[in-house]
């Protein structure tokens, strides 16, 4: 690692700190996402300069990303319950945590699979209930939220890839496509009967669909490790695409079905 991508790992987090507490103390986070997108997509350029158009894409857009929608989530939980500045504090240490992280792993050669693939369930069930939620409570609507559903969902194929295969492999971009159309799909399914869960004795809440799509990446993802290492059975593959039956089934049959929030 070069003395600038030091320089640039450790402004990041302190960038993402300050920007954090500017949406909170003003009325003008939108101002703040967009210095917040701007710096970080110029940061994360200068730690990926040249190589394969997809790979420095991934790698560049992932950490980004997850600090726009961790961002974008707690400024939504912020008003649906207005948490007071503790609470706030707290919730921003963990998101500069989980952020320095992705930044970290992003810039290891080969990262370890078990710590980027729960960083990659992290981004798709928050993205997936930052935008369920905010279709009802901001009424955001689906032209926008379907795009940025689809785009997050192919840089996370992408950079959870990239651990796993070389990066000049052919299907890489068709696999990472395929899974943000799977995405996609089923969050516009869910736009039309949106179901949402308050963790308790938190002021957070998590769709259903986060929790449906999860399930469909872990249990993707580990066949499609398992294939790669040539270790694949018959009995993982039950295994793992139980996961997905058994989630799907618990959600709807216990699921009481409104039109709101």
């Amino acid at each position: 690692m070069t003395k600038t991508q030091r320089t640039i790992l450790f402004f990041l987090p302190i960038q993402a700190a300050v920007l954090f507490f500017f949406y909170y103390l003003t009325t003008y986070w939108l101002i703040g996402l967009v210095l917040q997108v701007v710096l970080g997509v110029v940061m994360m350029h200068r730690l990926f300069p040249g190589g394969n158009r997809a790979t420095a894409f991934a790698k560049a857009a992932q950490p980004s990303l997850l600090l726009v929608f961790m961002s974008l989530y707690s400024v939504l939980m912020t008003q649906l319950y207005g948490v007071g500045i503790p609470y706030f504090i707290l919730l921003t240490i963990g998101i500069v945590v989980v952020y320095a992280t992705s930044v970290y792993l992003t810039l290891q050669a080969r990262p370890n699979i078990m710590f980027s693939s729960i960083l990659a369930l992290i981004l798709t069930g928050l993205t997936t209930s930052f935008l369920t939620v905010a279709m009802a409570y901001w009424r955001l609507p689906g032209i926008i939220a379907l795009p940025l559903m689809f785009i997050t969902s192919v840089v996370v194929g992408l950079w959870w890839l990239l651990g796993l295969v070389k990066a000049g492999q052919k299907n890489m971009l068709q696999l990472a496509v395929i899974w943000g159309l799977l995405a996609t799909e089923i969050l516009w399914i869910y736009s039309h009967w949106i179901v949402v869960y308050q963790l308790p004795r938190l002021n957070l809440v998590v769709s259903q669909s986060s929790i449906i799509l999860m399930a469909m990446a872990y249990s993707i993802g580990g066949i499609y490790y398992y294939r790669l290492s040539r270790r694949l059975t018959p009995q993982i593959i039950l295994e793992y695409l139980s996961v997905s039956v058994i989630v799907c089934i618990v959600t709807l049959v216990f699921t009481r079905w409104v039109t709101s929030i």
